[in-house]
């Protein structure tokens, strides 16, 4: 292999031409089959129309095909037989063939579908809302199309989830193919002659698979927008048929009737419920009674029954334990669909305190409880669909099981059975549950927004000031933390959790600056009257003045956390500041250890390796926990502190592969035998035993130079065992040797003087 040899775009070219595919299969692969990835390919200013990349993903699955025959057409199997490869070759490059054909249908059946959705948007976005509906049969029918919709848009922006997922993972598989890619081109341009065949052939291998990835990224892009598309189709319809209701009048959620009807009936549903719950209980208990049954009897046998005696019970406290773990699981879901019914009585108990008072505050509690729910509606709807296929499957292999041996064996399995389709029942009823929730918080949310975007301009304005006042009074009771408190309590000792929020702090400081200044004029007034009635001087009526001002300070610290009930523990963190203090003195050689721990762990830089930082080239000696010692080759030892390794850039010539290449260059005179001196300074490098065999050295004639013909050497050694610089310098002492025993001149700078004789020259005899 030649590494410095580098062949130029048309030799690559020129060699494509003659490969399998033909001409007009490599120009397919290589210049039609470029897909256009973009989340939202449409969405830009500048891109093509959805009609023009539908021709043009037409044209490119026609490529697609085009080459896939040629494949066929060129007999690749023989090909990549006659080259020694093995035949799973052919079988990937047909794959990837075939999956670049795939995905460009694909793609174009989803571009058609896209045409359709573009133009229907177009369409509803330019058409009115339908008329309200005047009965409430046509509410009735118009909240059934609203649901439709919302399921629509949901599944929706699920499939666009799935389709994003999809695509993230199409792109790493892309970067991976586009490695390969390089990789293939770089051992085509440095294969020799003789391997070129299979070089091209799996260049060609890794071209398909690189355009694979690509197309996959293509026909994903597209799905994806089209996912959008399909979504804003559907926000819209959901739009204008809730506009429609609401400007009926028939369909408010602030309506007291149908607020109280819906409580009713959340009643009936909750009693029922909790009728379940008891038989689940009852079920429950009588399964576990039948497991400690069989369980005492199987105990009963002994070590030494035989298996034909245990494995009867053991079949029943299976079976037994199955059903019981299934009758927990219906208790706990019956339990969460009494949560589930709090919550929808909880929206339409906002609802009526909306209608009661419709407030600014009412409204926005209605909003903010609504847009809640929303977001939780989502996790519950996964959850509800995987347990509803985890409970299908469920009943798929119980039907595959084998029949029951007895008839206390076919009465539990035949229990099991039952608690698993009133498990899918209940998850079936639990997702209508949910349903009926996400309709009644999206219309309280939409209703309670368009209410308060209706107020008037003093409504909001008392709005604001609220909301304002809430945050306020938020922000002031909000805990910083807690402490623990002891106090009697009918003659004992009882801990107390005591919150410090933010207000006490506040008022704890104030009450502290005002109490410091009454401190000091007491103080200082009290001083001042001892030194005029005693006749005390001044220096001992400071002494008295502090003497009595830091009793008042203390007593002041103490009455205002007490009065606050603040307990004294809560300053505990001042020992903490001290701390804090003792940490910031040993920042730096914390860094410098914690820093040697991870050049330990990622044995980056290791003793032996050779390295250059700020400025130094040396050979690591040491790895110390604080520094780490570096020697230079001039003998001198320089000490590195560890973070230094992490901070600055660090040159290990060591790190992964300890082959490197020198370089220098030789002039010979003109008229030197070439050949013979190309001869002479391969020999030179051959005999050096510590220049490298692979990477092989190479000798070049470079250039005609002003005053010589310039040979460059490259070769390679090994810096962990050779010293370099004697290496160099044996090299170049053997090329001297070998010119000069050949006859070969090393040339030098040359100037040639000219003399015009055109004139004599003057010359003159000084004494």
């Amino acid at each position: 292999m030649n590494p410095f040899r580098r062949f130029t775009l048309p030799a690559l070219g020129a060699v494509m031409l003659v490969s399998a595919f033909g001409t007009a299969g490599a120009q397919n692969l290589n210049s039609l089959l470029k897909p256009k990835a973009a989340s939202s390919p449409a969405s830009d200013a500048t891109s093509k129309t959805t009609e023009e990349e539908q021709k043009e993903a037409a044209s490119k699955l026609q490529a697609a095909k085009e080459a896939r025959q040629a494949m066929e057409d060129n007999n690749l199997a023989a090909r990549v037989t006659s080259l020694g490869l093995p035949d799973t070759l052919t079988t990937s490059m047909k794959a990837s063939a075939d999956e670049i054909a795939r995905n460009y249908q694909s793609a174009l059946d989803t571009l058609t579908g896209l045409i359709n959705i573009e133009h229907e948007l177009a369409a509803k976005q330019a058409e009115e809302p339908p008329a309200p509906p005047q009965t409430e049969e046509a509410v009735e029918k118009m909240r059934q199309q609203l649901a439709a919709l919302r399921q629509r848009s949901q599944s929706a922006r699920m499939q666009a989830r799935l389709d994003q997922s999809l695509l993230d993972r199409q792109k790493t598989a892309s970067e991976t193919a586009a490695q390969q890619l390089r990789r293939a081109t770089e051992d085509f341009d440095s294969a020799e002659d003789a391997d070129k065949p299979k070089a091209t052939l799996l260049l060609e291998e890794a071209k398909l698979k690189n355009d694979a990835a690509e197309s996959g990224i293509f026909l994903l892009s597209w799905r994806l927008y089209a996912d959008e598309v399909q979504t804003k189709l559907t926000e819209i319809g959901i739009r204008n048929l809730e506009s429609s209701l609401i400007s009926s009048g028939l369909d408010t959620i602030f309506n007291e009737q149908r607020g109280q009807a819906a409580l009713a009936q959340i009643e009936q549903q909750r009693q029922a419920i909790e009728k379940q719950i008891l038989n689940f209980r009852d079920t429950a208990r009588s399964l576990q009674d039948t497991i400690k049954n069989q369980r005492e009897k199987l105990t009963a046998l002994g070590e030494g029954a035989t298996p034909e005696q245990k494995s009867p019970l053991e079949r029943k406290i299976a079976l037994a334990s199955d059903a019981a773990s299934f009758a927990d699981r219906l208790l706990r879901a019956a339990e969460l669909q009494l949560a589930g019914l709090d919550t929808t009585a909880n929206c339409w108990k906002a609802a009526l305190a909306v209608v009661a008072d419709p407030s600014a505050s009412n409204l926005t509690k209605a909003r903010d409880l609504s847009a809640r729910i929303l977001e939780d509606i989502t996790m519950w709807r996964d959850e509800i669909r995987r347990n509803i296929e985890d409970g299908q499957k469920k009943i798929e292999d119980f039907a595959l099981t084998e029949g029951a041996v007895d008839g206390q064996d076919r009465k539990l399995d035949t229990i099991r059975q039952e608690l698993v389709r009133q498990r899918a029942a209940q998850l079936r009823d639990t997702g209508d549950m949910v349903e009926d929730l996400d309709a009644i918080a999206n219309q309280l949310n939409t209703e309670s927004r368009q209410r308060l975007s209706e107020q008037s301009l003093t409504e909001k304005a008392s709005q604001g000031v609220d909301r304002v006042q809430d945050t306020l009074t938020r922000i002031w009771n909000t805990e910083l933390f807690t402490t623990e408190d002891h106090v009697f309590e009918k003659g004992q000792l009882v801990p107390r959790q005591r919150g410090v929020t933010l207000g006490k702090v506040l008022m704890a400081v104030a009450c502290l600056a005002i109490g410091f200044f009454l401190c000091r004029v007491v103080s200082r007034g009290v001083s001042n009257h001892i030194r005029r009635r005693f006749l005390v001087d001044s220096a001992r009526a400071i002494v008295v003045e502090k003497a009595l001002f830091i009793p008042l300070i203390a007593a002041l610290f103490l009455t205002t956390l007490s009065w606050l009930h603040i307990p004294i523990t809560a300053f505990a963190f001042l020992g903490g500041a001290l701390a804090i203090g003792i940490g910031f003195g040993v920042q730096t050689l914390m860094n410098n250890f914690i820093s040697g721990m991870i050049l330990l762990a990622e044995r980056r830089i290791k003793v032996g390796d050779i390295i250059e930082i700020d400025g130094h080239l040396g050979r690591v000696t040491g790895l110390g926990t604080r520094c780490s010692n570096v020697q230079k080759f001039d003998g001198v030892e320089v000490l590195v502190p560890n973070s230094y390794f992490l901070e600055k850039n660090v040159v290990n010539w060591t790190l992964s592969d300890p082959h490197h290449r020198y370089d220098f260059i030789v002039g010979v005179a003109y008229g030197s035998p070439l050949e013979k001196v190309m001869e002479l300074f391969q020999r030179a490098l051959k005999e050096q035993p510590h220049v490298l065999e692979s990477p092989a050295s190479r000798v070049f004639f470079e250039t005609f130079a002003d005053n010589s013909l310039n040979f460059h050497f490259y070769y390679w050694l090994d810096v962990r065992t050779a010293d370099t610089g004697q290496v160099g310098s044996d090299i170049r002492m053997r090329i001297d040797r070998l010119c000069r025993e050949n006859n070969i001149e090393i040339a030098y700078p040359q100037r040639d003087i000219h003399l015009r004789t055109s004139t004599p020259i003057q010359v003159e005899l000084l004494k």
